[in-house]
């Protein structure tokens, strides 16, 4: 793509003063780092551009009319011309309609890949395992088939197992708990204790049974529990 924008405007007399790219990244939206980026050098050197160059419309937005409405703003206010190597440039009655169509069937094929990732996610759910993140005291790995399943962090699974029987004495408060696992060795990433609410957070996830929630259903996992579910239940009695 980059080597089509930079053809094209060797071919229209255009020099090519910078080269901005979101490699990977949908466009699903106007949130997007390289995509940002150009819009700030735009507002500092518009003076001295004349033109953005892209390979299609879909590079800059799949999303929304709003994000589309935005960008005709945008290029429209520091007088850019948008140019696409690959669809019609004219600003023609006709021309305009096509773009309007393309950006369409653009944000329809988005919604598809939506809903089929969804979907897939789901069926996953129901299969037993976790779509997700795997919270702490697991991990995430690929198995022999290269599928995505979840294990027990050996490493962290005894700091939620003392987490769970230290709140479950009713000695501690989420602050003084959170304190001491600390002096203990659990500490977050920037070698902190964990605050009350991230430790509520693990004494109310039903994950450590072996259960998860997804999109508002619970399903029983295939992962392995690490907590008791007595004393789990003792645990959330002692919250009301």
């Amino acid at each position: 793509q980059i080597r089509d924008c930079r053809n094209y405007a060797k071919r229209n007399n255009y020099e090519v003063v910078e080269v901005f790219s979101d490699e990977g990244v949908s466009a699903k939206n106007l949130k997007r780092a390289g995509l940002q980026q150009m819009f700030d050098y735009i507002k500092k050197k518009s003076k001295s551009i004349d033109a953005v160059i892209f390979w299609k419309w879909d590079r800059l937005s799949r999303g929304e009319d709003d994000d589309n409405i935005a960008l005709a703003q945008f290029f429209g206010k520091y007088d850019v011309t948008p140019l696409s190597t690959t669809e019609n440039n004219e600003t023609t009655p006709i021309a305009n309609l096509m773009r309007k169509i393309t950006q369409a069937m653009n944000k329809y094929e988005l919604d598809i890949d939506s809903e089929r990732t969804k979907a897939g996610l789901r069926r996953k759910a129901e299969e037993g395992h976790y779509p997700g993140k795997a919270p702490i005291g697991y991990l995430n790995i690929k198995d022999s088939n290269d599928r995505g399943i979840i294990i027990v962090d050996e490493s962290t699974k005894k700091y939620v197992q003392k987490i769970f029987n230290y709140y479950a004495s009713g000695m501690y408060s989420m602050k003084n708990l959170g304190l001491k696992m600390s002096y203990e060795g659990f500490k977050n990433k920037d070698g902190k204790p964990y605050v009350g609410r991230r430790i509520e957070e693990i004494l109310k996830n039903v994950f450590y049974i072996g259960d998860f929630y997804w999109a508002g259903t619970r399903y029983k996992g295939k992962h392995k529990p690490i907590i008791d579910k007595q004393l789990f239940y003792r645990v959330q009695s002692k919250f009301q």
